[in-house]
């Protein structure tokens, strides 16, 4: 199966497939580099009109992930009236962040179960 590549936009019609996309990663890197292509496709102009606090950035780890995660949802609740903009990088984000924590868990069940697999064969 051919891997499905993002979209190159962060339009309301191209959130789904940057959802997509992020679900598909199989490693916390490769969501990392999705949502700074997401990133990237934001332009100045578009940046300057979200809050300071929530202005998407380029990511490192999915600690940065999370913390823009929840600066934008918080955003958003706190201002019903909030730009589609801040809801289409709140739900990128938080996507992020969750699929972050799914890919930490799997690969921390794959190791226990590798290890008690070790220890029985002895």
């Amino acid at each position: 199966m051919q891997p499905v590549l993002p979209p190159r936009d962060n339009s309301d019609d191209s959130t789904p497939g940057w959802l997509s996309c992020i679900n598909d990663a199989c490693t916390d890197r490769q969501v990392i580099d999705l949502v700074n292509e997401y990133v990237a496709t934001w332009s100045e102009e578009q940046v300057g009109l979200i809050p300071h606090d929530c202005r998407p950035r380029p990511v490192e780890n999915g600690d940065d992930i999370a913390d823009l995660a929840y600066r934008l949802v918080r955003e958003e609740c706190s201002n019903f009236q909030t730009a589609p903009a801040i809801h289409r990088l709140a739900t990128v984000f938080a996507v992020g962040s969750q699929r972050i924590s799914q890919i930490l868990l799997e690969a921390r069940h794959l190791a226990e179960s590798r290890a008690y697999l070790e220890r029985s064969e002895r």
